[in-house]
């Protein structure tokens, strides 16, 4: 295989590895607020779903570690906007640990590295919330698509990638392309195929 293609399948599997991490991460603290009766691997995984992430993210911090780094820390606090009454074990406000990860993120990778993965993450996660807003009416997790309108967060969320693809055309593209087979992976379907044979 030439250089180019193993960067490449690098690259992929980096992305990957960490968006399952951050998918499973984010099914099981949301497992009280699924409504939704189809199978996902965190509730397949149980008390190990922890433990299965912390290994994706270990092998793609192996893999790409800049990208690993920001595009988890950008989950992370990405994942907090809309939640700013609440104060955590670091006695900040949720927005106030968004900044001290950001920070953390572009001391350790540079600015350009940090903001692009926090515009990829925050344009896929409002995109999400449009897209599942109806959904999200049931539930008690936040929906920024509620507070801002769907027009409008959709609007932004594509802002927000189309700023991310001028900083780092390969990571966005390249992580728009795994996305797919992470939500795939992370939906279990093929569990739900299996109870009906």
């Amino acid at each position: 295989m030439s250089s180019a293609v193993c960067n490449l399948v690098r690259d992929l599997a980096a992305l990957f590895a960490t968006g399952l991490a951050i998918k499973l991460l984010d099914d099981y603290l949301d497992r009280d607020e699924t409504f939704n009766s189809r199978p996902v691997l965190a509730t397949i995984l149980d008390r190990g779903t922890v433990a299965y992430a912390i290994l994706s993210y270990a092998l793609a911090a192996e893999l790409r570690p800049s990208w690993a780094l920001t595009l988890f820390l950008a989950s992370y606090g990405c994942g907090m906007l809309g939640d700013s009454p609440w104060r955590l074990p670091t006695c900040l406000p949720a927005w106030g640990e968004t900044w001290l990860v950001i920070m953390l993120g572009i001391l350790a990778t540079g600015w350009q590295q940090m903001i692009s993965s926090t515009a990829f993450i925050l344009g896929v996660q409002l995109i999400d919330d449009a897209f599942d807003l109806a959904e999200d009416r049931h539930a008690l997790r936040s929906n920024l698509a509620a507070k801002w309108g769907r027009a409008e967060t959709s609007l932004a969320g594509i802002g927000f990638v189309l700023i991310s693809l001028l900083m780092d055309l390969r990571k966005t593209l390249l992580g728009l392309t795994v996305l797919p087979a992470v939500l795939y992976v992370a939906r279990a379907p093929w569990v739900k195929e299996a109870g009906k044979s």
